[in-house]
């Protein structure tokens, strides 16, 4: 923390310090890089560093962890910000890139495979991109049982998305929102998973056997207390999802989901009980075995649209 120093870079790519601040740098691969040990792969362990992989490989040595910080290819250090990964290749590893309490993060052009946990693993995250990703699990995956990315944010009512989606994986000012995109990811056998968050955007992203799940966890007010949901209010938009069990299931209100595919899954879009005054317009479920869309009791309100089933 709080240097420029860029600890090991220099032994696998170039290090360029930033002029952006008193900590942080671009770290360039120049070649492949095999992981022997256990525990963390790379760990960016300062605000305002860029890891270029500049297409080269990080290799891992185990799919399988029982614990968090095992088999981990990239981590970033706690409560940092202004971080981006991009054009790099991540193969067999139990987790992708996590973090906690990121501030300000772009991830794009990173191929994710073989991954056995979760691809991109992001807790209580605030100003964020997702572009361009490929993600994939095993041959070996049981479909539904691995996460190609698991998303949450701050809470419900700071730092939360702005609704836009042009993002630019700003760091956001407490208490303020800014641009919370995942944009034309494509996905293979996995599910992409949103906890708390609200004002998110959702766009272009393609999954093969795989579920988008969009979780109102950590609740206010939860539904057993007499309660209801708050707003989520995401713009879901121009997804698809194919071959898959449920292919979009929304947990939350108020969101906007507009252009959406569901081609040949066990259920197109699955509206969970409390699931109120969401906006759907425009979406087509083909070929789906049991339900086109499917509300479940005490989903109401919603405004549908121009939807094909």
């Amino acid at each position: 923390h709080g240097t420029k120093n860029g600890g090991d870079c220099d032994s696998v790519g170039t290090w360029v310090p930033t002029d952006a601040g008193p900590e942080g740098g671009t770290c360039t691969l120049s070649t492949d890089i095999q992981i022997t040990g256990t525990g963390y792969g790379i760990t960016l362990a300062s605000s305002r560093v860029t890891l270029d992989g500049a297409g080269h490989t990080i290799t891992g040595n185990s799919i399988v962890s029982g614990y968090a910080n095992q088999h981990v290819a990239v981590h970033i250090c706690d409560r940092c910000h202004t971080i981006m990964i991009k054009d790099v290749i991540i193969d067999t590893f139990a987790w992708g890139i996590t973090s906690w309490n990121t501030n300000g993060i772009i991830i794009t052009d990173v191929t994710l495979q073989n991954i056995g946990k979760i691809g991109i693993d992001l807790n209580s995250v605030a100003g964020m991109l997702i572009e361009n990703n490929i993600i994939s699990a095993p041959p070996i995956s049981v479909t539904g049982s691995f996460h190609a990315m698991s998303l949450s944010g701050v809470n419900h009512s700071s730092m939360q998305g702005d609704g836009s989606c042009i993002g630019t994986g700003q760091y956001v000012s407490n208490g303020q929102s800014a641009p919370m995109v995942i944009k034309n990811n494509q996905i293979t056998h996995g599910i992409i998973q949103f906890g708390t968050a609200t004002g998110w955007c959702i766009d272009g992203n393609t999954i093969t056997k795989g579920t988008f799940r969009i979780n109102n966890s950590h609740l206010d007010i939860p539904l057993h207390l007499g309660g209801s949901y708050p707003p989520t209010n995401h713009i879901i938009k121009n997804n698809q999802v194919t071959g898959g069990g449920f292919a979009f299931y929304l947990l939350g209100d108020g969101n906007t989901l507009d252009s959406n595919i569901s081609n040949n899954n066990e259920i197109g879009f699955v509206f969970a009980g409390g699931s109120q005054n969401n906006i759907i317009i425009n979406n087509t479920a083909n070929d789906n075995n049991s339900h086109g869309f499917k509300f479940e009791e005490g989903s109401t309100g919603h405004r549908l649209t121009d939807n094909i089933d």
